[in-house]
């Protein structure tokens, strides 16, 4: 109805999610019922690549993510922003669960390899997606992307430093998240054009670009260090991995700095809503917040190693 238009975003994200989970529950019964275990030949395999597409919708893996670049489009960013993250890490710590319970899925060769193809392939392909668009909310969508990429590339080395980088670096992601979408929901709703709005509402502008930064892995951003330790685990194709890294840290650095001229365009005036103190001293402490965890991350280890107690296969 026109008062209550059908939201392209929402449809989306129940259809995907109705597979999702039939797909999960298909895998359990394979595993249940033995054909998906390393006794039926094949059947592990079959059982993991049933596994596997059901986990990338739920963490909206290329080209599962269709419902985010809808939904970011007509929801407010802040309230999409909490619903990505929870859908994610729903996803995020099921792998995790069917990782420590499943000795032989952990040990396949083919699953690691796999999932270490897919995140670079997600890694690489939102990074260019974000470059290629001039709207500001659809990057933002492609930084979720491209950070659960980052994620899944750690879990990838099925090892305990491994899970523990992975771990850390969702922890880390929250922080950017939630700043990033604070900044564009503020922005969004003083004005009707980017152009010349950083200069109006600055601790905006500046909240979504350092939390760009941050979901990037920026040097002095909360996401940095999680990235600095993936580079020293011992992965087989060691230089790709690094590619993939800078590649995607050069790309989103080209967007900040595309966006802080769009954003502090001097050449453009026009009228705002004020941004009240309770609002910027919210912004203050987000961008505060990253920094600081850029600088001190192990502020958040306690968290990883209270994850980490449950379970008990995957950290003997």
């Amino acid at each position: 109805s026109p008062q209550h238009p059908r939201s392209v975003g929402a449809v989306r994200i129940m259809v995907l999610y109705t597979f999702a989970m039939l797909s999960i529950l298909l895998s359990g019964w394979m595993i249940e019922t033995g054909s998906g275990t390393v006794i039926a030949p094949g059947g592990g395999t079959r059982a993991a690549i049933v596994l596997g597409f059901g986990f990338a919708i739920l963490m909206a893996i290329p080209p599962f993510h269709i419902w985010l670049t809808a939904a970011v489009q007509d929801a407010n960013a802040f309230v999409l922003a909490f619903i990505t993250v929870v859908l994610q890490g729903a996803g995020f710590f099921s792998v995790l669960r069917f990782l420590d319970a499943y000795a032989w899925l952990r040990q396949d060769p083919i699953f690691s390899s796999g999932l270490q193809t897919i995140s670079a392939g997600t890694i690489l392909l939102a990074s260019l997606w974000a470059l290629s668009t001039m709207d500001l909310r659809k990057v933002f969508s492609y930084a979720i992307v491209a950070d659960m990429g980052v994620i899944l590339l750690a879990l990838s080395h099925t090892s305990p430093e491994g899970t523990r980088i992975a771990l850390a670096l969702f922890g880390s992601r929250v922080f950017a998240i939630a700043v990033l979408a604070l900044g564009l929901t503020l922005l969004s709703q003083k004005t009707t054009q980017w152009r010349g709005s950083g200069r109006k509402h600055p601790f905006a502008a500046l909240s979504i670009l350092v939390g760009l930064l941050s979901l990037a892995g920026f040097p002095l951003t909360a996401g940095f260090p999680g990235r600095w330790a993936l580079l020293s685990l011992q992965f087989g194709p060691r230089i790709f991995i690094l590619v993939t890294l800078l590649a995607t840290m050069i790309i989103f650095a080209l967007l900040v700095l595309r966006w802080a001229i769009i954003l502090f365009d001097p050449t453009i005036q026009h009228e705002t809503a004020p941004v009240n103190l309770g609002e910027r001293l919210y912004l203050v402490f987000g961008i505060a917040s990253l920094l600081v965890l850029g600088i001190a991350p192990q502020i958040i280890l306690p968290w990883v190693l209270e994850t980490t107690s449950g379970l008990t296969h995957l950290f003997p």
